[in-house]
């Protein structure tokens, strides 16, 4: 249901899907070359969500960043929203968990390039506390 690449120590990690995750992965491969412990899941299968997997993945992450490339208004990116729920209690099992931040990105079909990534982890990483969705401006 999903994939799960450097995750075990990471302390940042993306959720992404599609084509936002091929280019993710490229974006993780360089950061934990330059050793950050960045990690990704790509999630390849919406329905059924795999919550109490997905919680697992991401129960020792710090900040774990979902890019959506939907919106809900008033909500959020419905992704988000997923794995969100996914993080509460009884799923994750502690009252805790990681600054869950969501960024919506490639809304209407735009190109999430790597820096559009680049700039997105650097943002969730300096992050202390999570806000309302944030809107990223992609190529068109």
């Amino acid at each position: 249901l999903f994939s799960a690449e450097h995750t075990e120590d990471a302390d940042t990690v993306i959720v992404a899907c599609n084509t936002m995750a091929r280019t993710l992965r490229r974006v993780v491969k360089e950061r934990r070359a330059q050793g950050q412990k960045i990690g990704m899941v790509k999630a390849k299968l919406f329905r059924p969500f795999p919550r109490r997997d997905l919680a697992k993945v991401l129960g020792k992450a710090k900040r774990v960043g979902v890019l959506d490339r939907n919106h809900s208004p008033g909500s959020g990116g419905i992704f988000w929203q997923e794995i969100a729920t996914s993080l509460r209690r009884p799923y994750v099992g502690n009252g805790g968990g990681p600054l869950l931040q969501d960024f919506l990105v490639g809304l209407g079909g735009g190109d999430v390039t790597p820096a559009v990534i680049n700039e997105i982890i650097d943002d969730l990483t300096a992050r202390k506390s999570a806000t309302e969705p944030v809107w990223k401006e992609v190529p068109a």
